[in-house]
């Protein structure tokens, strides 16, 4: 299974929760500040920027993995 498969185990049935998803709680924790309100748009970009190359890095080593298998079988 990819590492970065879906994860649809455990999820209420219904409609879909944002907060049902772990990269959008991650995404609202860190723009969370001290005194409970959330930081502007135009200061959490780095943290967009990060994720997007930590995605494209995961796609990678997944079709890296993917081709060291047999592909034969």
């Amino acid at each position: 299974m990819p590492f970065m498969y879906p994860n649809t185990e455990g999820r209420r049935l219904g409609p879909y929760n944002k907060w049902d998803d772990v990269f959008e709680c991650l995404f609202a924790l860190s723009a969370l500040r001290e005194d409970g309100n959330f930081l502007p748009a135009n200061q959490i970009t780095q943290m967009f920027a990060k994720m997007k190359y930590f995605i494209q890095s995961t796609i990678l080593y997944e079709a890296m993995r993917h081709n060291e298998g047999s592909h034969y079988e």
